[in-house]
């Protein structure tokens, strides 16, 4: 089969196409280095009182994955797990993780849990770190 040199400027094109639009589909930078500064800025976009679905809609925009957790256990990776009464608690929250790529190697995870009454937004934790080999 014989290509053309517009069939091959066409190929090369469709490939360097397909290349920008992989490297668009990442997330979002990260909210912060660490997790006290996550928890400030999602504190600021959705502070104490305000809605779920505010917090969830901040997060979200920002390329975080979230979901509705209702009595359930608290499972933040790197937070200690609260007990009540010798037992683990169980807390309407949301779970939000993201996941930002700091080289080809290693990614920079950031989970934030929004701990949630009556819909409502009652505390914020976060935790970020570095995985990869």
């Amino acid at each position: 089969m014989k290509c053309t040199a517009s069939a091959m400027r066409h190929l090369a094109l469709l490939a360097a196409t397909s290349l920008l639009e992989a490297c668009a589909c990442t997330s979002a930078p990260p909210l912060g280095e660490d997790g006290a500064r996550v928890e400030q800025v999602v504190q600021r976009a959705a502070p104490v009182g305000s809605l779920a679905s505010q917090a969830r809609g901040f997060l979200e925009q920002r390329g975080f994955a979230c979901t509705t957790r209702m009595r359930a256990p608290l499972a933040v990776r790197g937070l200690p797990d609260p007990r009540i009464d010798g037992r683990p608690g169980l807390f309407d929250y949301l779970d939000c993780t993201q996941g930002h790529g700091e080289s080809w190697m290693v990614t920079r995870e950031c989970e934030v849990a929004i701990l949630l009454h009556d819909d409502q937004v009652v505390e914020v934790l976060a935790k970020v770190w570095l995985d990869g080999p």
